[in-house]
């Protein structure tokens, strides 16, 4: 009995892993610089708010903004996340 309560919690541990997505934040120029070239998929939110774009991968970054999908963002005011594929 206490063999199938163990399989049922290693079971449901496992599964919260596999839906999980981690979110990353985008803040050094390293890590813009690595999404860039990598080509993920980037989410733009306000910073403190809500998600503004869904958007898509960097095409250029300066000190000051991150171009996304055409549109230029100002870094001090948005954040940039990526998330994670489920695995």
């Amino acid at each position: 009995m206490a063999n199938n309560y163990l399989y049922i919690i290693e079971e449901n541990i496992m599964e919260e892993r596999r839906s999980t997505r981690i979110m990353r934040h985008l803040d050094t120029d390293m890590e813009l610089f690595t999404a860039a070239l990598t080509q993920v998929r980037i989410i733009i939110r306000k910073k403190d708010g809500p998600v503004v774009n869904c958007g898509g991968s960097i095409q250029r970054y300066t000190p000051f903004t991150v171009k996304i999908a055409g549109l230029s963002y100002i870094r001090s005011e948005f954040d940039f996340v990526v998330y994670s594929p489920r695995r």
